[in-house]
């Protein structure tokens, strides 16, 4: 048996050990003060971990060196599970007295006064919280959700801004920087070195130039949608401030309003039209002023 025939075998017993182990530990029960995801989540990471382990197992047992590439194939699928164990131990809400320590799936940790939460969107499967700026989620199956549903059901949203969530803007500052670098990377080998496009090649450099241009120019516009886009929430009217900054007051009963196919709000008002992502915070509070257009 080779060394790498070995080190599949022992990584998947390794790997299946310790997702059973914490199994044990932290999701057959949960504690009276937390709240986790639905207990299926885990088990179906360590199942599939599992699985994906034994068909590893099997086919490098007396697999030749060409033979093994199965194997590596399934135990990488097995990075699946362990993604959904991951984020079933990341994700805790801890009520704690008076606050609310949330822990999201990645690991960063919030602490909110619970009095200032409130339910932004409950459906039949997940109910928006929001807090300080903040959105977090928890589903309709989370394990203690409903102890935590108890005790912010009658807070009252206190923010009336729609905003969109500046991490869209950041991301959309990685994508500008990454075509800039590429951009700049083509243009120097393009100048420093005369025959870095060869005969015949420069209308395929300009096409890719352009539409490198062209996505670049989007992140551009995304980041001041992001920065300038807001609306104000008012007892009989809204200010609605479009992404070149110009700012309408807006009588909630002089507008049409209608839901598109990716759940956005189009708003017509006379001859203008504007509308209203539906990832923006408070975008449920503000669609609820149209409800009878529905």
């Amino acid at each position: 048996m080779s060394m790498l025939q070995t080190v599949i075998i022992w990584v998947s017993v390794v790997v299946n050990s310790v997702l059973i182990i914490l199994g044990i530990c932290f999701a057959i029960k949960v504690k009276p003060n937390v709240v986790r995801y639905a207990r299926w989540i885990y088990w179906f990471g360590v199942a599939n971990t599992m699985l994906c382990c034994v068909v590893a197992f099997v086919n490098t047992i007396n697999a030749t060196e060409e033979e093994l590439f199965m194997s590596i194939f399934a135990w990488a699928f097995s990075l699946l599970g362990i993604m959904l164990c991951a984020i079933y131990l990341n994700y805790k809400i801890e009520i704690d007295g008076e606050y609310l320590n949330y822990r999201g799936e990645f690991g960063k940790k919030h602490r909110f006064p619970i009095k200032d939460i409130y339910v932004e969107h409950w459906n039949h499967w997940i109910m928006l919280l929001a807090c300080n700026n903040k959105r977090f989620s928890i589903t309709r199956y989370s394990v203690h959700g409903e102890k935590l549903y108890e005790l912010i059901k009658n807070n009252k949203n206190t923010n009336y801004f729609v905003r969109i969530h500046k991490a869209i803007a950041w991301l959309s500052a990685f994508g500008g920087a990454v075509c800039i670098a590429l951009l700049g990377i083509i243009l120097y080998n393009m100048i420093t070195d005369v025959n870095f496009v060869e005969e015949g090649e420069l209308l395929d450099y300009a096409i890719i130039m352009s539409v490198i241009l062209a996505f670049m120019i989007f992140c551009i516009g995304v980041i001041v949608r992001v920065i300038n886009f807001e609306i104000e929430l008012r007892e009989h009217t809204f200010l609605y401030r479009t992404a070149f900054g110009r700012t309408y007051e807006i009588p909630y009963k002089d507008v049409k309003v209608k839901r598109s196919l990716s759940g956005k709000l189009l708003i017509k008002y006379g001859k203008q039209r504007f509308y209203a992502p539906v990832i923006a915070q408070n975008f449920y509070a503000f669609q609820s002023k149209f409800e009878d257009q529905y």
